[in-house]
Protein backbone atom coordinates (compact mmCIF):
# COMPACT_ATOMS: atom_id res chain seq x y z
CA UNK A 1 0.00 0.00 0.00
CA UNK A 2 1.40 3.39 -0.94
CA UNK A 3 1.49 6.43 1.30
CA UNK A 4 -1.04 8.40 -0.69
CA UNK A 5 -4.25 9.47 0.98
CA UNK A 6 -7.21 7.13 0.43
CA UNK A 7 -9.87 8.56 -1.85
CA UNK A 8 -12.56 8.53 0.82
CA UNK A 9 -10.51 10.69 3.18
CA UNK A 10 -11.02 14.42 2.75
CA UNK A 11 -8.03 16.70 2.94
CA UNK A 12 -8.07 19.84 5.03
CA UNK A 13 -10.28 22.56 3.56
CA UNK A 14 -7.74 25.15 4.72
CA UNK A 15 -4.01 25.39 4.13
CA UNK A 16 -2.07 24.70 7.29
CA UNK A 17 -0.80 28.28 7.64
CA UNK A 18 -4.33 29.73 7.26
CA UNK A 19 -5.48 27.86 10.40
CA UNK A 20 -3.23 29.83 12.72
CA UNK A 21 -5.18 33.11 12.64
CA UNK A 22 -8.60 31.51 13.32
CA UNK A 23 -7.10 29.57 16.21
CA UNK A 24 -5.63 32.80 17.65
CA UNK A 25 -9.03 34.52 17.37
CA UNK A 26 -10.63 31.46 18.94
CA UNK A 27 -8.23 31.66 21.86
CA UNK A 28 -9.09 35.32 22.38
CA UNK A 29 -12.83 34.61 22.36
CA UNK A 30 -12.27 31.66 24.68
CA UNK A 31 -10.38 33.82 27.18
CA UNK A 32 -12.90 36.69 27.05
CA UNK A 33 -15.89 34.36 27.38
CA UNK A 34 -14.38 32.78 30.50
CA UNK A 35 -13.86 36.22 32.02
CA UNK A 36 -17.46 37.11 31.18
CA UNK A 37 -18.84 34.00 32.89
CA UNK A 38 -16.50 34.58 35.84
CA UNK A 39 -17.95 38.05 36.39
CA UNK A 40 -21.44 36.52 36.16
CA UNK A 41 -20.54 34.44 39.21
CA UNK A 42 -19.55 31.09 37.69
CA UNK A 43 -16.88 29.37 39.77
CA UNK A 44 -15.06 26.08 39.39
CA UNK A 45 -16.83 23.48 41.52
CA UNK A 46 -14.65 20.97 43.38
CA UNK A 47 -16.29 18.13 45.27
CA UNK A 48 -13.74 15.57 46.35
CA UNK A 49 -16.35 13.65 48.34
CA UNK A 50 -18.01 12.23 45.22
CA UNK A 51 -18.55 8.49 45.30
CA UNK A 52 -16.37 8.02 42.20
CA UNK A 53 -13.30 9.40 44.00
CA UNK A 54 -10.96 7.67 46.39
CA UNK A 55 -10.79 9.28 49.83
CA UNK A 56 -8.53 12.33 49.68
CA UNK A 57 -6.41 11.15 52.62
CA UNK A 58 -5.66 7.92 50.78
CA UNK A 59 -4.86 9.84 47.61
CA UNK A 60 -2.40 11.98 49.53
CA UNK A 61 -0.79 9.32 51.71
CA UNK A 62 -1.08 6.04 49.80
CA UNK A 63 -1.77 6.97 46.19
CA UNK A 64 -0.40 4.09 44.14
CA UNK A 65 -1.64 1.28 46.39
CA UNK A 66 -5.08 2.91 46.47
CA UNK A 67 -5.11 3.15 42.68
CA UNK A 68 -3.95 -0.44 42.26
CA UNK A 69 -6.75 -1.86 44.40
CA UNK A 70 -9.39 0.46 42.92
CA UNK A 71 -12.06 -1.57 41.12
CA UNK A 72 -15.25 0.53 41.14
CA UNK A 73 -13.75 3.03 38.70
CA UNK A 74 -11.04 3.09 36.04
CA UNK A 75 -7.79 4.43 37.52
CA UNK A 76 -6.64 7.46 35.56
CA UNK A 77 -8.96 10.16 36.86
CA UNK A 78 -8.27 9.26 40.49
CA UNK A 79 -4.56 9.13 39.65
CA UNK A 80 -4.90 12.63 38.20
CA UNK A 81 -6.63 13.82 41.38
CA UNK A 82 -3.98 12.25 43.59
CA UNK A 83 -1.04 13.75 41.72
CA UNK A 84 -2.52 17.25 41.88
CA UNK A 85 -3.38 16.88 45.57
CA UNK A 86 0.16 15.72 46.33
CA UNK A 87 1.92 18.42 44.32
CA UNK A 88 -0.39 21.33 45.19
CA UNK A 89 -1.96 20.56 48.59
CA UNK A 90 -2.94 24.18 49.26
CA UNK A 91 -3.83 25.31 45.74
CA UNK A 92 -5.37 22.21 44.18
CA UNK A 93 -8.66 23.92 43.28
CA UNK A 94 -6.86 26.60 41.25
CA UNK A 95 -4.69 23.97 39.56
CA UNK A 96 -7.73 21.87 38.63
CA UNK A 97 -9.41 24.96 37.21
CA UNK A 98 -6.33 25.87 35.14
CA UNK A 99 -6.04 22.33 33.77
CA UNK A 100 -9.71 22.31 32.78
CA UNK A 101 -9.26 25.65 31.00
CA UNK A 102 -6.39 24.14 29.00
CA UNK A 103 -8.62 21.16 28.22
CA UNK A 104 -11.32 23.54 27.00
CA UNK A 105 -8.91 25.25 24.65
CA UNK A 106 -7.64 21.91 23.32
CA UNK A 107 -11.25 20.80 22.86
CA UNK A 108 -12.02 23.91 20.79
CA UNK A 109 -8.91 23.55 18.63
CA UNK A 110 -9.55 19.85 17.99
CA UNK A 111 -13.18 20.50 16.99
CA UNK A 112 -12.16 23.27 14.59
CA UNK A 113 -9.28 21.27 13.09
CA UNK A 114 -11.38 18.13 12.65
CA UNK A 115 -14.20 19.98 10.89
CA UNK A 116 -11.85 21.69 8.47
CA UNK A 117 -10.13 18.40 7.71
CA UNK A 118 -13.52 16.83 6.99
CA UNK A 119 -14.27 19.49 4.41
CA UNK A 120 -16.32 22.02 6.36
CA UNK A 121 -15.48 25.57 5.29
CA UNK A 122 -13.18 27.58 7.52
CA UNK A 123 -15.84 30.18 8.35
CA UNK A 124 -18.44 27.58 9.29
CA UNK A 125 -15.94 25.58 11.34
CA UNK A 126 -14.91 28.73 13.18
CA UNK A 127 -18.51 29.82 13.81
CA UNK A 128 -19.78 26.45 15.06
CA UNK A 129 -16.75 25.99 17.28
CA UNK A 130 -17.25 29.42 18.84
CA UNK A 131 -20.93 28.72 19.46
CA UNK A 132 -19.97 25.54 21.24
CA UNK A 133 -17.24 26.95 23.47
CA UNK A 134 -19.38 29.88 24.68
CA UNK A 135 -22.51 27.77 25.25
CA UNK A 136 -23.74 27.43 28.86
CA UNK A 137 -23.53 23.62 28.68
CA UNK A 138 -19.84 23.76 27.78
CA UNK A 139 -19.20 26.27 30.58
CA UNK A 140 -20.97 24.08 33.15
CA UNK A 141 -18.97 20.96 32.30
CA UNK A 142 -15.75 22.94 32.18
CA UNK A 143 -16.36 24.20 35.72
CA UNK A 144 -17.13 20.83 37.27
CA UNK A 145 -14.39 18.51 38.51
CA UNK A 146 -15.55 15.34 36.79
CA UNK A 147 -14.32 13.01 34.08
CA UNK A 148 -16.93 14.04 31.49
CA UNK A 149 -15.03 17.08 30.21
CA UNK A 150 -11.64 15.35 29.90
CA UNK A 151 -13.32 12.46 28.06
CA UNK A 152 -14.98 14.88 25.63
CA UNK A 153 -11.63 16.52 24.94
CA UNK A 154 -9.90 13.16 24.43
CA UNK A 155 -12.65 11.94 22.08
CA UNK A 156 -12.30 15.02 19.88
CA UNK A 157 -8.52 14.76 19.86
CA UNK A 158 -8.72 11.06 18.99
CA UNK A 159 -11.03 11.84 16.05
CA UNK A 160 -8.49 14.37 14.77
CA UNK A 161 -5.55 11.95 15.02
CA UNK A 162 -7.60 9.13 13.52
CA UNK A 163 -8.21 11.28 10.45
CA UNK A 164 -4.54 12.22 10.37
CA UNK A 165 -3.54 8.58 10.54
CA UNK A 166 -5.97 7.40 7.87
CA UNK A 167 -4.94 10.29 5.60
CA UNK A 168 -1.17 9.96 5.82
CA UNK A 169 -0.59 6.57 7.51
CA UNK A 170 2.04 8.06 9.80
CA UNK A 171 2.81 5.67 12.64
CA UNK A 172 3.22 8.61 15.03
CA UNK A 173 -0.39 9.67 14.47
CA UNK A 174 -1.54 6.08 14.88
CA UNK A 175 0.28 5.70 18.19
CA UNK A 176 -1.23 8.93 19.54
CA UNK A 177 -4.69 7.79 18.43
CA UNK A 178 -4.42 4.43 20.20
CA UNK A 179 -2.92 6.09 23.28
CA UNK A 180 -5.87 8.50 23.45
CA UNK A 181 -8.29 5.57 23.19
CA UNK A 182 -6.47 3.87 26.07
CA UNK A 183 -6.74 7.04 28.17
CA UNK A 184 -10.48 7.16 27.53
CA UNK A 185 -10.96 3.50 28.49
CA UNK A 186 -8.96 4.03 31.69
CA UNK A 187 -10.94 7.15 32.65
CA UNK A 188 -14.55 6.27 31.86
CA UNK A 189 -15.95 2.76 32.31
CA UNK A 190 -18.62 3.46 29.68
CA UNK A 191 -15.87 2.91 27.10
CA UNK A 192 -15.14 -0.77 27.55
CA UNK A 193 -12.18 -2.87 26.50
CA UNK A 194 -14.31 -4.25 23.65
CA UNK A 195 -14.81 -0.70 22.33
CA UNK A 196 -11.02 -0.34 22.16
CA UNK A 197 -10.59 -3.71 20.46
CA UNK A 198 -13.18 -2.84 17.78
CA UNK A 199 -11.09 0.16 16.75
CA UNK A 200 -7.96 -2.00 16.71
CA UNK A 201 -9.58 -4.58 14.44
CA UNK A 202 -10.99 -1.93 12.10
CA UNK A 203 -7.62 -0.19 11.68
CA UNK A 204 -5.84 -3.50 11.17
CA UNK A 205 -8.37 -4.46 8.50
CA UNK A 206 -8.15 -1.11 6.68
CA UNK A 207 -4.35 -1.26 6.63
CA UNK A 208 -3.97 -5.02 6.64
CA UNK A 209 -0.90 -4.84 4.39
CA UNK A 210 0.82 -2.85 7.16
CA UNK A 211 -0.55 -4.84 10.06
CA UNK A 212 2.87 -5.64 11.54
CA UNK A 213 3.87 -1.98 11.86
CA UNK A 214 0.45 -1.04 13.22
CA UNK A 215 0.61 -3.89 15.73
CA UNK A 216 3.87 -2.42 17.04
CA UNK A 217 2.36 1.04 17.70
CA UNK A 218 -0.81 -0.28 19.33
CA UNK A 219 0.76 -2.97 21.50
CA UNK A 220 1.71 -0.66 24.39
CA UNK A 221 -1.75 0.98 24.81
CA UNK A 222 -3.43 -2.40 24.31
CA UNK A 223 -1.20 -4.12 26.86
CA UNK A 224 -1.83 -1.41 29.47
CA UNK A 225 -5.61 -1.67 29.08
CA UNK A 226 -5.44 -5.48 29.08
CA UNK A 227 -3.29 -5.44 32.22
CA UNK A 228 -5.80 -3.33 34.13
CA UNK A 229 -8.77 -5.50 33.15
CA UNK A 230 -6.80 -8.67 33.90
CA UNK A 231 -5.76 -7.28 37.27
CA UNK A 232 -9.41 -6.75 38.20
CA UNK A 233 -10.23 -10.26 36.99
CA UNK A 234 -7.47 -11.74 39.14
CA UNK A 235 -8.16 -9.70 42.29
CA UNK A 236 -11.93 -9.21 42.10
CA UNK A 237 -13.18 -11.82 39.65
CA UNK A 238 -14.46 -9.33 37.06
CA UNK A 239 -12.89 -8.57 33.68
CA UNK A 240 -13.90 -4.93 33.72
CA UNK A 241 -12.70 -1.49 34.73
CA UNK A 242 -15.67 -0.93 37.05
CA UNK A 243 -17.54 -3.36 39.29
CA UNK A 244 -20.45 -0.93 39.64
CA UNK A 245 -22.46 -2.64 36.91
CA UNK A 246 -24.87 -4.22 39.38
CA UNK A 247 -25.46 -0.97 41.24
CA UNK A 248 -25.92 0.95 37.99
CA UNK A 249 -28.39 -1.64 36.69
CA UNK A 250 -30.27 -1.40 39.99
CA UNK A 251 -30.63 2.36 39.63
CA UNK A 252 -31.84 2.09 36.03
CA UNK A 253 -34.44 -0.51 36.98
CA UNK A 254 -35.79 1.24 40.09
CA UNK A 255 -35.32 5.00 39.83
CA UNK A 256 -38.94 5.59 38.66
CA UNK A 257 -40.61 3.32 41.21
CA UNK A 258 -42.96 5.04 43.64
CA UNK A 259 -42.99 4.13 47.32
CA UNK A 260 -46.29 2.25 46.87
CA UNK A 261 -44.93 0.19 43.97
CA UNK A 262 -41.79 -0.50 45.95
CA UNK A 263 -43.70 -1.79 48.96
CA UNK A 264 -45.94 -3.92 46.73
CA UNK A 265 -42.94 -5.61 45.13
CA UNK A 266 -41.36 -6.09 48.54
CA UNK A 267 -44.53 -7.64 50.02
CA UNK A 268 -44.75 -10.01 47.04
CA UNK A 269 -41.18 -11.13 47.71
CA UNK A 270 -39.89 -9.92 44.34
CA UNK A 271 -37.31 -7.52 45.78
CA UNK A 272 -35.39 -7.34 49.03
CA UNK A 273 -36.33 -4.87 51.71
CA UNK A 274 -32.70 -3.86 51.96
CA UNK A 275 -32.89 -2.15 48.55
CA UNK A 276 -35.12 0.57 50.00
CA UNK A 277 -32.15 1.81 52.02
CA UNK A 278 -30.08 2.28 48.86
CA UNK A 279 -32.97 4.04 47.11
CA UNK A 280 -33.38 6.37 50.08
CA UNK A 281 -29.67 7.21 50.11
CA UNK A 282 -29.69 7.90 46.36
CA UNK A 283 -32.68 10.21 46.76
CA UNK A 284 -30.91 12.12 49.52
CA UNK A 285 -27.83 12.48 47.32
CA UNK A 286 -29.94 13.65 44.38
CA UNK A 287 -31.86 16.11 46.60
CA UNK A 288 -28.59 17.54 47.93
CA UNK A 289 -27.17 17.84 44.40
CA UNK A 290 -30.23 19.72 43.10
CA UNK A 291 -30.37 22.16 45.99
CA UNK A 292 -26.66 22.91 46.37
CA UNK A 293 -24.84 22.27 43.11
CA UNK A 294 -27.30 23.50 40.46
CA UNK A 295 -27.90 26.95 42.06
CA UNK A 296 -24.17 27.65 41.87
CA UNK A 297 -24.45 27.81 38.08
CA UNK A 298 -27.88 29.46 37.99
CA UNK A 299 -26.80 32.27 40.31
Amino acid sequence: MNNSCPRNITHSALPEDSKIIPIIYMGIVFFLSRLFYFFLGIRFYVNLDASQFIDTELLKSNLFQSIYYLHIQPPLFNLFLGVVLKLFPGKYAEVFHFIYLVMGLLLAISIFATMTRLGVSGKQSFLWTLLFIVSPACILYENHLSYEYPVAMLLCLSALFLHQFLSHVRLRDGFIFFALLAFIVLIRSLFHFIWFVVFVLCILYIHRQRWRKIAVILCVPLLIVTFWYSKNLYLFGSFTSSTWFGSSLFKIATHRLSEEEWKLLQNNGKISGLTWTELFNDNVILHTYIHTYIPIFLY
